[in-house]
């Protein structure tokens, strides 16, 4: 057993840096690009936007965004903010088919929290550039550095959105090629809560839900009410995604 395997095996603790205010709260990036693109206002976000205007963007409300105190917290496991990268992978399973797995790579995705959550109007919790998109757990779980698999793996975080494999050659878009996530699990709720499932295989559209990760130099983080969305008039976010080109998305938005 390797030392990441026994890490991971390991009863959830303090030694794997995921603490109940880790876990449940939105985790605060202290270095790298993500540090630096947190909570930026909405010039700043439109200079450092300006050059990708003609990119495409799908975006979406995240219905288990919660405030606390006017701070934002992540309540279920998509999208998780863990690790050194944004991962969709265990919500919005249904836009995750409208494109094949090579054709999502440089397409942004934007995430904004309900009006309940902040007083009538959308807030932007995070956007980010596909950097790359995986046809299963198995082939996202061998690109993961070793920290991101530990903080993102639904075996030991409640809100994780990674699946371990098991060992073996099994089909990867099955899940008893996986271990199971933890009991408790925002997928497994119980012992006969099978929703986790989906996470592995999804198809719609003539295909299977791609899992993304997002760019960490082109990714953009809040965990507060600094963007605003501001169209809602004419153009509900409503429920479900838009489509839309970056330009028209940013023109959209506001403080």
């Amino acid at each position: 057993m390797t030392s990441l395997e026994r890490a991971i095996c390991r009863p959830l603790s303090k030694s794997h840096e995921l603490r109940n205010s880790v876990i449940t709260r939105y985790p605060v990036p202290s270095c790298g690009p993500m540090a630096a693109h947190f909570n930026i206002d909405i010039k700043m976000l439109r200079s450092l936007l300006r050059a990708y205007a003609t990119d495409n963007i799908y975006s979406y409300v995240i219905a288990t965004i919660e405030t606390q105190k006017s701070v934002f917290h992540q309540a279920g496991s998509g999208p998780n903010f863990l690790g050194d990268a944004v991962t969709l992978c265990t919500c919005k399973h249904w836009m995750r088919t409208f494109r094949s797995v090579a054709d999502w790579k440089d397409v942004w995705v934007a995430g904004f929290c309900t009006v309940v959550a902040n007083g009538g109007q959308h807030a932007l919790v995070y956007l980010m550039r596909v950097a790359a998109a995986y046809e299963s757990q198995r082939e996202l779980w061998k690109h993961l550095t070793p920290d991101s698999r530990v903080q993102k793996s639904a075996r030991v975080n409640p809100l994780g959105d990674v699946y371990h494999p098991k060992r073996g050659p099994g089909d990867p878009l099955v899940i008893s090629s996986y271990h199971p996530p933890l009991l408790g699990h925002s997928h497994r709720r119980n012992a006969r809560d099978w929703s986790w499932r989906n996470d592995i295989a999804y198809s719609g559209m003539k295909r299977n839900a791609a899992l993304l990760i997002g760019a960490p130099q082109q990714t953009f983080l809040w965990n507060q009410s600094r963007v605003l969305y501001l169209d809602e008039k004419s153009h509900s976010l409503g429920r479900g995604q838009k489509k839309l080109s970056l330009g028209e998305f940013i023109g959209r938005l506001g403080a």
